[in-house]
């Protein structure tokens, strides 16, 4: 994808030219300042980051009540990718959290940012190492999240970008799909579409009643997630690892054939 090729290659270009060689030394907020944007913190009451730009100088606001660093990051690297990409925002734009969930290129701008963010907080070079031989599950992304002090949400995201297993993920809120995205290998079943109600027999739909995390991985009924006439076996099943995110009253499951 154009979209995602060009995102990445800037924030690659951005690593190798400041010879950062491990997660510890990517200091967004130093980053930005190198590159021109100062960042800031204030209140912003309908908006999760914003950029206001003057030549080749910006101003990055992100919202002072964002207590969760890895998601305060992201926003950054977001509002950064704007600055490096899109010379055509002449001074201002805003950016809602919708925005920053944006992967698959609704809003192309939103969708480079997002993805120049996560190239930027985690790098292919250093995260795919990271995932190699590791079974799929939430443990990992957790795991990921904290060596790159990043949101579980980017992470997993990411891992879905760079993993060469055949899996998905799925984000939910308010008992109800909002959105998944399918990595690059052999995922063939069509995932049921945004707006259906989570299914009784999945983990997610546990998860909301509970608040409890399915982090390991279990195996639940395809026909949970999968779309009844995309299902050419009946008794096939997935293994499911789903985690709860009670700020958001959301949940995000890694899901994968059995």
């Amino acid at each position: 994808m154009i979209i995602e090729t060009k995102a990445k290659e800037a924030a690659s270009e951005i690593i190798t030219e400041l010879k950062i060689k491990h997660p510890s030394e990517i200091r967004v907020e130093l980053i930005a300042q190198h590159l021109g944007a100062t960042v800031s913190y204030a209140p912003l009451r309908s908006a999760a980051g914003r950029l206001v730009r003057s030549g080749k100088r910006a101003i990055i606001t992100i919202p002072d009540d964002v207590f969760n660093e890895g998601r305060r990051r992201f926003s950054i690297g977001h509002e950064l990718g704007h600055f490096i990409l899109h010379e055509d925002i002449i001074d201002y734009v805003m950016c809602s959290i919708q925005d920053m969930m944006d992967w698959r290129g609704n809003r192309k701008m939103e969708t480079e940012a997002n993805y120049f963010s996560g190239e930027l907080l985690m790098p292919f070079d250093f995260f795919f190492p990271r995932c190699v031989r590791k079974e799929a599950n939430m443990k990992l992304i957790k795991e990921l999240a904290g060596d790159f002090r990043t949101s579980l949400t980017a992470t997993a995201v990411r891992y879905i970008h760079v993993t060469k297993e055949p899996c998905a993920l799925i984000y939910c809120v308010d008992g109800k799909i909002e959105w998944f995205i399918k990595n690059q290998a052999d995922f063939k079943y069509l995932i049921k579409n945004r707006g259906q109600d989570v299914d009784k027999e999945s983990l997610a739909y546990e998860s909301f009643q509970s608040n409890e995390n399915f982090e390991g991985g279990f195996s639940v009924p395809a026909s949970a997630w999968i779309e009844s006439d995309h299902l050419f076996n009946e008794d096939l099943k997935f293994i499911e690892s789903t985690c709860c995110l009670p700020s958001l009253n959301a949940t995000l499951t890694l899901l994968w054939e059995n």
